[in-house]
């Protein structure tokens, strides 16, 4: 986030969403904010800002430092269920920093303190719950599949309508009418928005920003050294964010960029195929993203050893299912609108098949499921070649900025630079340095408006 972009919230004065802060006191006063913004709509805690002269007063490192640990122990031990804010850290000329909270709207209504105190966010103040407004709480959660929640924080402008426009062309072979009252209607009526606001299941299709959904809402690729998860030592490493098209195709591309080509039975000039079918990695991370129990804050991770390959889901299989019935076909479907709309998107055929399809092209797939942990895992195992450990060093960062940029880009061309600095790990100014570098090289261009345009990688 840049200074500016916090300016224009600061000179928004306090209010649903904004809250203004010189300090945090204490752990329960953090904890208290963090339940009542998630109770409401989500909202932002900006720290280190006079909320009566708007000024920009920042705290310094130890402050700093000291707010981080309140929020990652408040956020997961005193709040309940837990909340996943996110925390920005935004340095000012003089040695202090401005931090910038982002509490996402729960997905698990009504929250509550560790003493059992439910805090509400009503307009620009919070208040304890009183009976009927956790009734109330209570209420909304039940009525709505996760699917169905709007995002309070989102706008129109965020819905991709040009993804959405193939998408609708494709399905009913005709051109998307050019009334965008009607087009705004129609997404209504498919539950993908509500008034002008994105529901989850509105961005995760087809929302063009990858900011706008939960931080857990996301793959993390993880190419290691050896078979142990524990090591620090890795070969490739990627957080993917944004919608479920954006995410499948880029936990395919990390796969492809990570897995030895063969030549099996082929001439030596010959281009290479994976060592595992790549129908396998179509079928088997479609059927994760489509069906995750997206009431988790929870990432799915794909990761590869050199004696396996992991994807990991959250959420248990639906009842009354079990693992051999999904090894059968058997299906119920969690995500409803999802399931609608996906075959259209990605290659996923539903049905129930995909996973049946993956063990019939490669037998090697093992299926777990643990309901301690609520996480499904399949086990890709490994050719026996592909299980020697190779001789390369160890990298921690095998690709620079400027190619993560690139990449980023390639796959998604209507990311914000924020998002990219998010996605890779870096800071939002190093991505914008880089960025503007590889303008001048004429290796990257943006087209269009600031709101509605997009990235061109030369």
């Amino acid at each position: 986030m840049l200074l500016a972009d916090i300016d224009n919230l600061i000179n928004r004065h306090e209010d649903s969403y904004i809250q203004l802060k010189e300090y945090i006191n204490n752990l329960d006063q953090l904890v208290s904010e963090l339940i009542a913004f998630s109770n409401a709509g989500g909202g932002k805690i900006i720290v280190g800002v006079n909320d009566k002269t708007l000024a920009r007063t920042g705290v310094t490192l130890n402050e700093v430092k000291q707010i981080g640990q309140w929020l990652g122990n408040g956020s997961l031990n005193n709040s309940f269920p837990p909340t996943y804010p996110v925390q920005e850290n935004v340095a000012l000329d003089n040695n202090r920093f401005i931090v910038v909270i982002t509490v996402f709207e729960g997905l698990h209504k009504p929250y509550c303190d560790n003493s059992g105190v439910y805090w509400l966010r009503v307009g620009s103040e919070k208040r304890r719950a009183r009976p009927e407004d956790i009734k109330r709480l209570v209420a909304e959660n039940n009525h709505l599949s996760v699917e169905e929640r709007v995002l309070t924080h989102s706008i129109m402008e965020n819905f991709d309508m040009t993804a959405y426009k193939k998408y609708y062309e494709k399905k009913y072979e005709q051109k998307l009418p050019d009334d965008l009252a009607l087009v705004k209607q129609m997404l209504i009526n498919k539950q993908l928005l509500k008034g002008d606001r994105l529901t989850l299941a509105g961005a995760l299709l087809l929302g063009g920003d990858g900011q706008l959904l939960h931080p857990n809402f996301c793959i993390k690729a993880v190419s290691f050294f050896g078979n142990d998860k524990a090591t620090t030592q890795y070969r490739d490493s990627e957080d993917f964010y944004g919608s479920i098209p954006y995410l499948y195709r880029s936990a395919l591309a990390f796969i492809k960029r990570n897995m030895p080509k063969v030549q099996k039975d082929k001439s030596f000039n010959s281009i290479g195929e994976l060592e595992i079918p790549i129908l396998v990695f179509e079928e088997l991370i479609a059927n994760a993203l489509v069906h995750r129990d997206y009431y988790f804050g929870e990432n799915v991770e794909l990761l590869i050893f050199d004696d396996r390959i992991e994807i990991n889901n959250p959420g248990t299989i639906p009842a009354p299912l079990s693992v051999e019935d999904i090894k059968h076909g058997l299906a119920k479907p969690r995500n409803q609108i999802i399931v609608a709309f996906i075959t259209d998107l990605i290659p996923y055929r539903g049905l129930g098949t995909g996973i049946r399809r993956a063990l019939e092209v490669y037998p090697d797939i093992e299926i777990k499921e643990d309901r301690r942990l609520s996480r499904v895992s399949c086990i890709i195992k490994r050719p026996i070649n592909s299980q020697k450990t190779p001789v390369e060093t160890p990298v921690e960062t095998p690709v620079k900025t400027p190619g993560l940029i690139l990449r980023q880009l390639a796959v998604n061309p209507k990311m914000t630079l924020g998002a990219v600095a998010k996605s890779i790990g870096k800071s939002v100014s190093a991505v914008e340095r880089a960025s503007k570098k590889l303008t001048l090289e004429g290796k990257l261009k943006y087209i269009g408006s600031k709101k509605g345009g997009h990235w061109e990688v030369g």
